[in-house]
């Protein structure tokens, strides 16, 4: 029998955060799931720490791509392809999800959409957890969502041709792009108001592809698992330091408008200069 939901984790050149990521997974309290993890040409220390999890739980499957595409679009792509469950749902291998993730957007599922996303505590460095997306209310198809919190239909994934690249796209985010070409597939989306994962962006860490610290990763998997109040405890906290944007101003309202009827605008969050994939590679230590 086929599992309802296909999750896959697109990892390369840090093996040693993928414990915590594929722990996060597999102690789902939604458990009728199959698990893939895909290398993006990995090395054979990245797929020894996979089947080392695979051994212990047979919905996890290994699959290390051939050739190194340079970003999570070719194991997503790679994903769409074999999946078997309805619906996909991505995990970074560097961030963690809360035990009750699976189960909030399966109910959305259930309830008729065919996209659902949640809300991320994003981990910066020196600062308060922040929230992503940062305005989730009222769903704009423009707006970066980290695929962290996004549980997608497989078959519309399919029908639009999966993921394109940065360089395909060369100014927009992959996320966004992904996401607007849904909605004009007909897609129906649920935002679910519920913090579910903790995003730990490697953007925001110089050189961590060099380094390769797993000690953050560590420390959000053990808070996920000793403390059940952790949710609303990082909702508080971000309230608490006004980490949450001030909501959108009438001229927001106009330029969502805007892009609505023409595209994005060259000051939207999805919009960035020529090139910026290699710059943020080289920033974490990938060129």
């Amino acid at each position: 029998m086929s599992p309802r939901v296909t999750v896959v984790i697109a990892t390369f050149g840090w093996p040693e955060v993928l414990p915590f990521a594929i722990s996060g997974v597999l102690e789902q309290t939604f458990a009728d799931f199959e698990l893939l993890v895909i290398g993006d040409g990995c090395t054979n220390e990245t797929e020894s720490v996979v089947r080392s999890f695979e051994e212990r739980d047979r919905r996890l499957r290994w699959i290390n791509l051939p050739k190194n595409t340079k970003h999570q679009s070719g194991p997503n792509n790679e994903a769409i392809r074999v999946a078997r469950g309805t619906h996909l749902a991505y995990c970074g291998h560097d961030d963690v999800w809360l035990p009750h993730h699976l189960e909030t957007l399966v109910a959305a599922i259930d309830r008729g959409a065919d996209v659902a996303h949640s809300l991320a505590a994003g981990i910066g460095v020196g600062f308060p957890p922040f929230l992503c997306p940062a305005h989730p209310l009222p769903y704009d198809v423009w707006q970066w969502i980290p695929p962290l919190v996004m549980l997608q239909s497989v078959a519309l994934l399919r029908e639009i041709g999966g993921w394109r690249t940065p360089w395909d796209l060369v100014t927009e985010m992959p996320e966004a792009d992904v996401n607007r070409r849904l909605a004009a597939a007909g897609a129906t989306t649920e935002v679910v108001l519920r913090l579910t994962a903790i995003k730990i962006p490697a953007d925001a860490r110089p050189g961590v592809y060099v380094e390769r610290p797993s000690h953050e990763q560590s420390h959000w998997l053990e808070q996920a698992r000793l403390r059940p109040n952790l949710e609303a405890e990082l909702l508080a906290e971000i309230v608490t330091h006004r980490r949450i944007p001030s909501p959108p101003t009438r001229r927001d309202a106009v330029k969502a408008g805007l892009r609505a009827l023409r595209g994005p605008l060259p000051n939207t969050p999805t919009v960035n200069k020529p090139g910026w994939m290699d710059e943020m590679r080289r920033k974490k230590g990938l060129e």
